[in-house]
């Protein structure tokens, strides 16, 4: 997947306010995340992926190792229970559980 190891600039999103919708994220913040346009790096440290996102009202990074969950927190402080594998060479596909 090293492939994939880079900088981004986000283009688009497809359904995103309707993923945001079942994480019960409030209206006002669904908005603000969706007229964001992030800039996103993707590194690794060995086994460990570094995903950085920067956008106007703050920078998010997340730490994980591929096969092994973790616990991601959103801009909105919900926290998910995520699993990311690796699915080809330039794909991850991830899980998602939310904590109550």
């Amino acid at each position: 997947m090293s492939k994939i190891l880079g900088k981004y600039q986000h283009e688009r999103s497809e359904n995103l306010d309707e993923y945001f919708k079942t994480l019960e994220l409030p209206y006002l913040v669904r908005k603000m995340i969706n007229m964001s346009n992030p800039k996103i790096e993707v590194t690794k440290e060995g086994d460990k992926w570094i995903v950085t996102t920067v956008t106007m009202m703050r920078t998010q990074v997340w730490e994980f190792t591929l096969g092994t969950e973790w616990e991601e927190v959103m801009p909105s402080g919900v926290k998910l229970q995520t699993l990311s594998h690796e699915r080809t060479d330039v794909v991850a596909k991830r899980h998602f559980k939310r904590i109550k």
